[in-house]
C-alpha cells in the first residue's frame, strides 16, 4: 500500500454523472458498472502511487505526493470507464489527522469535481501552476459553489479522451446575487448534504438558533449547492438593516428588480412577480419582522408555486409546512480535531501566521468548550492570537464568563454570545466602547464624515473618530468596505444588536438618535443640491448607498415629532427616488405633508409636489390634482421655498385626461416661474407636451432652443426631457433625426442614472424603429423593457411603454394584439384619445380588424391590469420574435 502523503497534498475527487437516475433504471446493470468502476480506480491510483482514503459511495478520493501522479491516475481511469466518471484536482496544504485530511485543498478539490461533467477531468490552478508536459485548455475563473472567490480552471486534454463538454457547473452561468465569502467554511460540511436535501423536498426551511451561530453562512452555502436546481435563480434578501415590518416588501423588491404596482400593495406586488418563477429566497435576519416576513412567505407560499424559501431567524416563522432546523453549535473536543477548535485555528492563522496551533491544543479546545462552539464567539476569540497566547484568551475567559444556569434553554446560548461579545467590549477603552454604542444608531453602514458628526462628543473629539474606528476595524468588531471611493464602515449584527443595548445606559441614545436624524437632514439637502446639478448621478449613487441610513432617520423622526428633520429628509428624496425607481422613498412626501402643511414648513411646496407625484403615480388622480394644485397656489408666498415642478403634474393629468390645451397652457405657465430658472424642469417638457397634444410643429420651431437652454443648466433630468420632447416633434416627418435624438436621450438617461426616464423613451424609440423597416431591433428594444413595465407602480411608464407597444404591434402586422392592448391602454388612462400616433393606429386598426373584431379585442385587454398587459406584450414579442429570427 502507497504511503500516506502529508504537507503539500494533491487530491483527486471523482463522482458518476447522474448515479441515483442509473441505479433507479437499470440496477443490475448499475451494479456490475460500479464494481468495475471501483476496479479502474483502485488500480489507477494505485498504479501512480496514490493513497485511496476514502469512497463516497459513488466515486473516491484519494492523495498523491505529486500532481503528475494524480493527472496520471485521473487519465488512465478515465481511459478505462465506461460510466460518465467527473474528475476534480487540486493541490495545496492540509492536516493529516486519523486517516483522513483536513484543509481548503480538499474542499477545493471537491469543488472543482462537481464543476465537472460525466468525462472531464477539471484542475485548479493550484495544480496546474505544478505541472508540465500536460496539454490544458484554460477554462477561465470561476465562482465555486463553495462561494470562495473566483477560481481558475483547467481542462485536461489528452487523445482518447471526450474534448467537447458544456460550461463547467459553477456559480458563474447561474442567476442570482449569492456573495463571495472571504473566509474558508469550516464544520458543517454533512449539515450542507442534509440541508440541500430538506430544501429540496420542502417550499420553506427555516434555519434557527442563536446570533452567531452561523445561520447565514451556513444558508449561503446551501443556497449555492441547490442553485443548479432554479433556473430563475437563488437571491439573498438581508434583512438585519430592515427596521421598519412595512418596508420587507420593498426589501424583497429591491434585491428582485419589483416595484410596487398601481392600486395594490408591494407584497402583492412581489408575490405577483414571482408567480410564474423558479426561485431560491433565501431571506436572512427574520427574527426583528417575525410577523410581516411570515406574512409575506406564507402569501409566497400559497400563489408562488415553483418558489422555494431557505430563512434564517432566532424563531421559527410559524407557518404550515415549515420545517424547522435548529442550527447547533459547531462540535468541541478535548483536542484540535472538533470543528470548532479547526476553526479556531483558521481564523488565528489569518491574524498570526506564525501562530502553532500544536503547541496550545489543550487551551484551544477548552477556549472552544467555553464558548459552547458558537462560530462568532470562536472568531472574536482567534481575532486576540495576535496579542494574546490561547492560554491568556483562556485565562480572560475563566474571568470574565460564568455560563448561566437554568432557563430556557435558548437564552442560556443566548447569554453565551452575549458573554462572548461582553469579553471584547470589556477589553476596549471607555472611548472605543463610547464610539461602538454610539455608531448602533446607523444602519446599512456609514461613512467616517457622518461618524465624526454623529458619534463625536463628550469624551470623543471628532479627531479621535478615525483611530478609534481603525481600532475597532482591527479588533473584529466593525468591518470595513474598500470597495468604492472611500472606505465604509459597519457592525455585524449580533455586534451591531449588543452596542445597541449599551447605548440607553448611558442615557444619551435620543441624543445620538437626534444627532443621528439631524446629520442625513443635512446631507440630504446637500445632496438635493447636487441632484439639481450636472453632477445629478453622484446624488442617485449616495441615494442608493444611504437609503437605510435614511429610512431609519426618517422614521425616528416621524415617530418622535422632530417634524422639521422629517420634513427635510422626505422633501430632499421625493422624486430623487422616483427618478431611480426607488418608490419607498419616493412615498415618504405624502407621509409626512400634512405635518409640513400644519408648522408651515418652508418645504412645503416641494413635498406637496412629490405629493402629488406619488399620487399620480398610484392613479389617484384627484389626490395628485389637488396636492398640485396646492403647490402652485403657494409661490407668491415668501415663507416658503419656491419650486415650480408641480406644474409638470399637472400638465401630465392633463394631458392623460384628454384636455391637451390645458397642458401646454399649465406647463407653459410653470416654465415662466421664477422656481424653474435653475432646472428648467418645466421649459424641457414644453415641446414633449405640445407634440404629444398634436402640436407637432410648433414642438419643432423651439425644440433647439429648448435643448440649449436645458443643457446650459447642466441638469441631466432635463436635458433628457428636452431631447426626448424633440424626438416626439420630429418622429412623425423625419424618423431617422428622431431616432438619433430618442437614442441620445435614453443614453444620457442610462449614463445619469435616470432610470425612470429611459423606460419611458425606449418604449418609443422601439416603435419607430419599428415603422423605419427595423422591426426585429424594436421588438428587442421591448423585450429587454418589458420586465421593468411589470415591476413599476409609476402610471407613466406603463403608459409610455403600452403605447408604443400598440403603435410597435400595428406597425409589423399583429393587429389583434395592438388592439388588446389599446383596450388596456384605455383602461389606464385617455392617452389613446390625445396621443396622435395612437389614434391614427386605431383608426387603422378598426379598418384592418373590422369594428367589431377591434371592440371585442379592445373589451378583452380592458379587462387586463397592468401586469397581465406586460405579461401578454411578452408573450407576442417572442412570438413575433420567433417568426422573424427563423
Amino acid at each position: 500500500m502507497a504511503e500516506r502523503p502529508a504537507g503539500t497534498v494533491t487530491f483527486l475527487f471523482t463522482d458518476i454523472e447522474q448515479s441515483t437516475r442509473r441505479w433507479d433504471e437499470q440496477p443490475d446493470l448499475m451494479r456490475r458498472q460500479l464494481a468495475e468502476h471501483d476496479a479502474a480506480l483502485k488500480q489507477a491510483v494505485a498504479s501512480a502511487g496514490g493513497f485511496l482514503f476514502k469512497h463516497t459511495g459513488d466515486g473516491v478520493v484519494a492523495a498523491f505526493a505529486s500532481p503528475r501522479a494524480a493527472l496520471d491516475a485521473a487519465v488512465t481511469a478515465q481511459q478505462q470507464l465506461t460510466l460518465p466518471v467527473r474528475m476534480g484536482i487540486c493541490t495545496g496544504e492540509v492536516e493529516s489527522r486519523d486517516n483522513d485530511y483536513f484543509g481548503p485543498a480538499l474542499n477545493r478539490a471537491a469543488r472543482t469535481m462537481s464543476a465537472a461533467h460525466g468525462g472531464q477531468i477539471l484542475i485548479a490552478a493550484s495544480t496546474a501552476s505544478l505541472v508540465n508536459g500536460i496539454d490544458l485548455i484554460d477554462l477561465g475563473r470561476h465562482r465555486l459553489r463553495d462561494l470562495s472567490q473566483e477560481q481558475h480552471l483547467f481542462q485536461v486534454r489528452i487523445e482518447g479522451l471526450k474534448l467537447d463538454f458544456p460550461a463547467p457547473r459553477t456559480l458563474n452561468a447561474l442567476p442570482g446575487n449569492l456573495p463571495a465569502q472571504a473566509t474558508s467554511f469550516l464544520g458543517r460540511e454533512q449539515n450542507i448534504v442534509e440541508l440541500a436535501a430538506l430544501v429540496r423536498a420542502n417550499r420553506l426551511v427555516t434555519l434557527t438558533g442563536v446570533g452567531g451561530v452561523g445561520k447565514t453562512r451556513l444558508a449561503l452555502q446551501v443556497a449555492a449547492d441547490v442553485a443548479p436546481d432554479f433556473p430563475d435563480g437563488a437571491w439573498l434578501v438581508e434583512l438585519g438593516n430592515v427596521t421598519d415590518p412595512g418596508a420587507i416588501g420593498h426589501a424583497v423588491g429591491a434585491v428582485l428588480g419589483i416595484a410596487q404596482q398601481r392600486g395594490t400593495t408591494i407584497e402583492d406586488s412581489v408575490v405577483g412577480a414571482l408567480s410564474r418563477q423558479r426561485l431560491l429566497l433565501l431571506l436572512d435576519n427574520c427574527e426583528h419582522l417575525i410577523e410581516a416576513a411570515a406574512a409575506l412567505v406564507q402569501s409566497i407560499l400559497a400563489r408562488c408555486a415553483q418558489v422555494v424559501v431557505l430563512a434564517t431567524s432566532r424563531e421559527e416563522l410559524m407557518i404550515d409546512g415549515e420545517r424547522n432546523w435548529p442550527v447547533a453549535s459547531l462540535s468541541v473536543s478535548d483536542d484540535l480535531r472538533s470543528a470548532a477548535a479547526r476553526l479556531f485555528v483558521d481564523r488565528a492563522l489569518a491574524v498570526a501566521p506564525d501562530f502553532q496551533a500544536d503547541n496550545h491544543s489543550e487551551a484551544i479546545a477548552e477556549i472552544c468548550r467555553r464558548l459552547d462552539g458558537i462560530p462568532l464567539a470562536i472568531e472574536l476569540a482567534a481575532a486576540r492570537a495576535r496579542s494574546l497566547s490561547p492560554a491568556q484568551i483562556r485565562d480572560r475567559l475563566n474571568e470574565r464568563f460564568q455560563l448561566l444556569t437554568g432557563g430556557r434553554r435558548a437564552l442560556e446560548r443566548h447569554q453565551t454570545l452575549r458573554h462572548a461579545v461582553q469579553w471584547s467590549y470589556d477589553l476596549l477603552s471607555p472611548q472605543e466602547r463610547t464610539l461602538l454604542a454610539r455608531i448602533t444608531v446607523f444602519a446599512g453602514g456609514f461613512s467616517l464624515e457622518a461618524c465624526e458628526k454623529v458619534c463625536s462628543g463628550g469624551n470623543i473629539e471628532p479627531d479621535d473618530v478615525l483611530n478609534l474606528l481603525d481600532s475597532l476595524v482591527r479588533k473584529s468588531l466593525v468591518w470595513a468596505d474598500h470597495k468604492g471611493a472611500a472606505v465604509r464602515f459597519g457592525l455585524l449584527e449580533t455586534i451591531r444588536q449588543f452596542g445597541e443595548e449599551q447605548l440607553p445606559l448611558s442615557g444619551e441614545a435620543s441624543a445620538v438618535r437626534l444627532g443621528h436624524a439631524q446629520f442625513f437632514a443635512d446631507d440630504s439637502a446637500r445632496n438635493f443640491q447636487t441632484w439639481l446639478s450636472p453632477r445629478q448621478a453622484v446624488a442617485y449613487q449616495w441615494l442608493d448607498q444611504e437609503i437605510d441610513n435614511l429610512r431609519t432617520a426618517f422614521r425616528w423622526s416621524k415617530d418622535t415629532g422632530h417634524v422639521d428633520l422629517a420634513c427635510t429628509i422626505a422633501s430632499n428624496i421625493g422624486d430623487m427616488g422616483r427618478f431611480v425607481v426607488r418608490d419607498e422613498a419616493a412615498f415618504w412626501a405624502e407621509e409626512i405633508v400634512d405635518a409640513a402643511r400644519t408648522i408651515r414648513h418652508p418645504r412645503l411646496i416641494v413635498l406637496l409636489t412629490w405629493a402629488a407625484s406619488t399620487a399620480w403615480s398610484l392613479a389617484r388622480t384627484q389626490d395628485a390634482r389637488r396636492y398640485g394644485a396646492e403647490a402652485i397656489s403657494l409661490p407668491d408666498n415668501a415663507h416658503f421655498d419656491p419650486f415650480a415642478w408641480a406644474f409638470s403634474d399637472l400638465a401630465t393629468i392633463a394631458m392623460y385626461e384628454g384636455d391637451g390645451a390645458s397642458a401646454v397652457d399649465l406647463i407653459t405657465k410653470g416654465a415662466e416661474r421664477e422656481g424653474d430658472r435653475h432646472g428648467r424642469f418645466n421649459l424641457a417638457f414644453v415641446p414633449f407636451f405640445l407634440a404629444a397634444c398634436g402640436r407637432d410643429q410648433e414642438a419643432r420651431a423651439i425644440a433647439d432652443e429648448t435643448i440649449m437652454k436645458a443643457e446650459a443648466t447642466g441638469v441631466p433630468c432635463s436635458i433628457v426631457i428636452a431631447w426626448w420632447g424633440k424626438a416626439n416633434a420630429w418622429a412623425a416627418l423625419d424618423p431617422v433625426q428622431a431616432l438619433t435624438c430618442y437614442e441620445h436621450a435614453a443614453t444620457l438617461a442610462r449614463d445619469t442614472g435616470n432610470r425612470l426616464f429611459e423606460l419611458m423613451v425606449v418604449p418609443q424609440m422601439a416603435a419607430l424603429q419599428a415603422s423605419s423597416n427595423d422591426p426585429t431591433t424594436a421588438l428587442r428594444s421591448f423585450r429587454q423593457m418589458l420586465g421593468m413595465l411589470q415591476r413599476s407602480p409609476d402610471l407613466m411608464i406603463a403608459v409610455v411603454g403600452i403605447a408604443s407597444l400598440v403603435i410597435l404591434f400595428e406597425r409589423i402586422g399583429s393587429p389583434v394584439a395592438a388592439a388588446r392592448l389599446s383596450g388596456a391602454l384605455a383602461a389606464f388612462s385617455a392617452l389613446d384619445h390625445s396621443h396622435t400616433s395612437v389614434r391614427e393606429a386605431t383608426v387603422r386598426l378598426r379598418k384592418t380588424l373590422g369594428e367589431r373584431t377591434f371592440d371585442e379585442e379592445s373589451r378583452r385587454g380592458a379587462a387586463m391590469n397592468l401586469r397581465q398587459s406586460a405579461e401578454y406584450a411578452a408573450r407576442e414579442v417572442e412570438l413575433n420574435l420567433v417568426e422573424r429570427e427563423i
